[in-house]
């Protein structure tokens, strides 16, 4: 219903892939590390990723903030994890994969080595070099002679320089590659003196070969000297903008030879505004090259010609270490000042977590691109065709602007899809609702995504997931073939989030007990209260409306009055039928008593006979009692707004009753309310209604068949739909719509909802009764709340049960309480106990009926 394919749109904004890596520190870090250093550096936005250490008790909760902040695509483990904290990352992270390390048995006597795989190939960081060729950066016109640091396979690279800046043959396992692109980039390459002078070794004949660190280190501190894979990975790359409280354009210089140090050289980068093209963002300097003078007054020489620049136009550094006290600290900074650079700021760190960000407001972490380049965020659109639209072709920039060549351009960037929703809930017609996923059910598998059964790759369908925001992400890559999605509806989305049972890549694939999923129910189908909820919601063009009139003050009180009333709340009903039991009875006062089988037979009659009596009553209203009471709830209004000056303008349009008009003359279009007569037969005394569209010169008795003229006198008379009264009732839908009303209110860009579910944990066979019941699941903005809605301010122990155990399988962000009656300690102690049995992570919202927040009566729609 209400669904508008016009102009649904599908955009798409390419990034890089994300990738994140646990460690244990306690378990051979140094050459993890080393490793993780070199993969990040061959990958185009690698040198942003985030390493967050494991400890014996699980993550480092110092960093699960940041982790999910960071929101990446692939989580990547060197260590253990038990099967709640797996269960924990994919509900608050969602990764599209979350993977155990797979370690290769070494042979005898050889030292293990950790070759990671990642589930997706990622896009060079050297394809960027096309498009920082083909433009002019300065001055000088566009850069030609370009030459990137690179080390020769006979094992003459050092740890300094494979940390701190990289090497291709390591990130890529590939010797060959600057030879295959000579008109691209050159190689300054470090070689043994041996191989060197080995004519014999096939070198290349572009490169230059320097044969000591020295040498390297000098050429890396001049003016135009080569460029770093570290450099080079963070081209052109949209990342998080998390330059706070820290000093973002400083060099961070980290002294110190401790696992600590080496963490916090690496993930403090992401702390740094984005360096110009020549400049090193961070820098470790291992105590052997303080206590080196030569090597130490080269890298002073190199941090001198390439470290970030404040607005001054000078090199500022912020000297850091964990393994140091700050006398140490101290003497270093000295030394560096010797050397020219004037701006030192001197930090002795606890731990590499000082270097975690507070991210106090994670709704301002978003995507940026900054500095020289200003290359802008590339993102593109297309229009759905019914259900279906393409996945829009984003590419990076660079990849547009200049294409690589085939050997540079192969692997994968990840695409973040904004998708308008054809079923729209928006509160304003200038803002139309957009798909935002939760995490913790995945709605996600519900959408579909198609492809070229014939193409080489089909990465993307494995690798749709769910990003911070709640939009989806899926990768693509250069060449691929084209990409179609297909959203499902609200419900079918819904009920395969609760049945799913694969819900994410095992984490450890050498296990054969691998969890995939959490515990989920078996089947959910739409139970009778659901269906009366969508029935009265679909009486309307649109949610907006159905609130709009049904959560007014005015509307709501003439719906009652027609018999829109629940039970609970059917006071005058309640105490006639006990009157009437208690004359039958002759008990005219004390509790009421049924002692025998007789006895409770006449009870049984006498309920029937009372709920035949309501379906018998007059239930209609004129146009006059409705005009009358809602002028003076208009001059009710006027009186408490009136500040003691008249402004007969203002005055008269809130009088006009024409708005009054326009409103019922909707209601009846909807069929809430009907329009005729109501006229009682004077042979039978039948009371007979008679709708506007059956209205003739002569009306016929349903019962007697005696004719009349038609009345000539009266005003028009309106009754309710009997199935809405029916629902209101009986089935407890007015309570419904009024939690789903207050949880609407709180919209920013996504409101969806399933209605009341029966749950099976079993697939059920014939007609067996549910496990399980809930009034409603409604997504706001991709937090998934549980809805008990409830007439009365009452919730049984059996009740509370039931919730318990629904929480258990749908896992939602918010289990709702809506009561639609004044709060009682009653309800308070049992809240209170439901916060007490729930698992952590949900939370439990008590909203309680306030008549003063209900819409204006004088103000209909």
């Amino acid at each position: 219903m209400w669904e508008n394919s016009e102009h649904l749109t599908i955009s798409g904004l390419a990034r890089p892939l994300r990738v994140a890596y646990l460690v244990d520190l306690e378990r051979d870090a140094e050459r993890i590390l080393d490793a993780i250093f070199a993969e990040a550096y061959g990958r185009w936005g690698g040198r942003r990723t985030l390493v967050v250490p494991v400890l014996a008790t699980g993550i480092d909760s110092r960093y699960l903030k940041w982790l999910y902040v960071f929101d990446a695509d692939i989580i990547y483990s060197f260590a253990d994890l038990s099967d709640e904290a797996v269960a924990y990352l994919h509900e608050t992270c969602g990764p599209a994969h979350l993977i155990k390390h797979r370690e290769l048995s070494a042979k005898t006597g050889e030292v293990l080595r950790y070759d990671i795989q990642l589930p997706i190939s990622s896009l060079l960081s050297l394809s960027v070099l096309p498009a920082f060729r083909a433009r002019s950066w300065g001055f000088e016109g566009p850069p030609r002679d370009i030459k990137v640091l690179e080390t020769y396979w006979d094992g003459s690279d050092t740890p300094f320089l494979r940390e701190n800046f990289g090497f291709p043959f390591i990130s890529y396992s590939n010797s060959e590659i600057a030879k295959k692109h000579p008109d691209l980039f050159t190689s300054t390459t470090l070689i043994g003196p041996n191989a060197y002078s080995d004519p014999m070794q096939g070198k290349d004949a572009h490169a230059t070969y320097l044969t000591s660190e020295s040498d390297v280190l000098s050429a890396l501190g001049q003016a135009g000297g080569p460029l770093t894979l570290a450099q080079i990975s963070d081209w052109f790359s949209p990342s998080w903008e998390l330059c706070v409280d820290l000093r973002a354009r400083y060099t961070h210089v980290v002294v110190g030879d401790s696992v600590d140090d080496r963490l916090a050289f690496w993930n403090v980068y992401q702390r740094l505004s984005r360096p110009s093209f020549w400049e090193i963002g961070a820098l470790r300097i291992p105590k052997s090259y303080v206590e080196n003078e030569l090597l130490f007054s080269k890298v002073a020489a190199l941090i001198l010609q390439r470290g970030m620049r404040g607005h001054d136009g000078c090199v500022r550094v912020c000297l850091m270490s964990c393994s140091m006290d700050e006398e140490c600290l101290g003497v270093i900074s000295d030394r560096l000042k010797r050397s020219g650079i004037s701006t030192i700021e001197t930090l002795s760190i606890s731990s590499h977590a000082v270097v975690v960000p507070p991210l106090n407001d994670q709704e301002k972490v978003t995507l940026h691109t900054g500095g020289m380049f200003a290359e802008p965020i590339q993102q593109v659109s297309a229009e759905f065709s019914s259900s279906r639209a393409p996945v829009p072709a984003a590419a990076p920039w660079h990849m547009t602007e200049a294409v690589p060549p085939a050997g540079l351009r192969h692997g994968q960037w990840m695409i973040d899809l904004t998708v308008d929703r054809a079923l729209d809930h928006g509160r304003f017609d200038n803002q139309r609702d957009v798909w935002i996923f939760p995490r913790r059910i995945r709605l996600e598998r519900a959408v579909r995504i198609d492809r070229d059964p014939t193409a080489r790759r089909v990465e993307a369908v494995h690798s749709l997931r769910v990003i911070r925001t709640g939009s989806l992400a899926l990768a693509n890559e250069a060449g691929a073939p084209k990409v179609s999605i297909s959203l499902p509806e609200d419900l079918a989305a819904i009920r395969r989030g609760l049945c799913e049972t694969l819900e994410w890549v095992p984490f450890d694939r050498a296990r054969s007990d691998r969890p995939r999923g959490r515990v989920r129910v078996a089947h959910a189908e739409v139970s009778d209260k659901g269906r009366y909820l969508m029935g009265v919601i679909g009486m309307f063009d649109s949610l907006s409306s159905a609130f709009n009139v049904l959560m007014n003050e005015f509307w709501r009180e003439e719906l009652q009055r027609l018999g829109g009333v629940p039970a609970e709340k059917a006071t005058d009903l309640r105490n006639q039928l006990i009157k009437r039991l208690r004359r039958k009875f002759s008990q005219p006062s004390g509790p009421l008593n049924f002692s025998d089988d007789d006895a409770i037979e006449r009870l049984a009659t006498e309920a029937l006979r009372a709920g035949r009596m309501i379906d018998r009553e007059r239930r209609y209203v004129s146009y006059g009692q409705l005009r009358r009471r809602w002028g003076d709830s208009v001059e009710a209004f006027l009186a408490e707004a009136s500040d003691g000056t008249e402004d007969p303008d203002a005055d008269a349009y809130y009088r006009d009753d024409d708005r009054l008009a326009r409103s019922l003359q909707r209601l009846c279009q909807c069929e809430v309310l009907f329009q005729g007569r109501d006229w009682r037969c004077p042979r039978c005394f039948n009371r007979n209604w008679i709708g506007i569209e059956a209205l003739s010169r002569t009306m016929t008795c349903a019962v007697c068949a005696r004719e009349e003229p038609a009345s000539v006198k009266g005003d028009w008379q309106f009754r309710a739909n009997s199935f809405l009264v029916e629902a209101y009732r009986d089935h407890g839908t007015e309570a419904a719509i009024w939690a789903l009303w207050r949880l609407w209110k709180g919209w920013s860009r996504s409101f969806y909802y399933a209605p009341s579910l029966r749950l099976w944990r079993e697939r059920p066979a014939n007609d067996r009764t549910a496990d399980i019941e809930v009034d409603a699941i409604v997504v706001v903005d991709g937090r998934v709340h549980l809805v008990e809605a409830k007439s009365a301010a009452k919730l049984d122990s059996n009740e509370i049960d039931q919730l318990i155990t629904a929480s258990k399988f749908i896992r939602p962000d918010v289990l709702v309480i809506a009561c639609m009656d004044a709060e009682t300690d009653g309800l308070k102690r049992a809240v209170e106990k439901l916060r007490s049995k729930l698992e952590v992570g949900v939370e439990v919202q008590l909203l309680t009926f306030d008549p003063g927040e209900l819409e204006p009566g004088q103000f209909l729609s």
